[in-house]
Order: structure tokens, then C-alpha cells, then sequence
């Protein structure tokens, strides 16, 4: 994946094992889908900076604490966590 990231121009990244881990967990090491995710993701970050600046626990403590957010108990029908959005509460 290093390799691929490497010939990617825009695309500058850390590549090393931990963080690269991340993405291929979340896609089940599948490694195309880890890559798009990887893509998709800096692309978010790209397209919305002020979403990811100052991202520390204290500077989102009041939205967890108003239950804005959560995580359901369950997982869905393929195993995966739920979390759910609550914005108008």
C-alpha cells in the first residue's frame, strides 16, 4: 500500500504501519477498499478543514455529554457498530 500511496501526487500521508493499519481494519484488509477509504478520507479533509482543526476531546465534550451522538448496544445483521446522530436534540 506504501508503494501505491508513494505514486499517488496529492496524496501526502504518514505511511507507516500503525496508521495504515487503521484503514485496512476498517475495510477488513481488503486492500483496494483501504485504499479508496484512504482517498475518501483526506479527501473529506481536504474538502472540510474547520471540521478537523482543534479535534481534541474537550473541544467535542459538550456534544457527547448532550447526546447528540451514541453508539446503539447492538451491532447490525454484518457485525458492525451503530452509532447514531441525534442533531435536532
Amino acid at each position: 500500500m506504501v508503494t501505491v500511496i508513494s505514486y499517488t501526487a496529492d496524496l501526502q500521508i504518514r505511511t507507516d504501519d500503525a496508521f495504515l493499519l487503521r484503514f485496512l481494519r476498517a475495510k477488513k484488509f481488503e486492500y483496494d477498499r483501504s485504499y479508496n477509504l484512504i482517498l475518501s478520507h483526506f479527501q473529506m479533509k481536504k474538502e472540510n478543514p474547520k471540521l478537523f482543526e482543534n479535534l481534541r476531546p474537550s473541544a467535542v465534550k459538550h456534544v457527547l455529554e448532550a447526546g447528540v451522538t451514541g453508539v446503539l448496544p447492538h451491532r447490525d445483521k454484518e457485525g458492525r457498530k451503530v452509532m447514531v446522530f441525534r442533531p435536532g436534540k
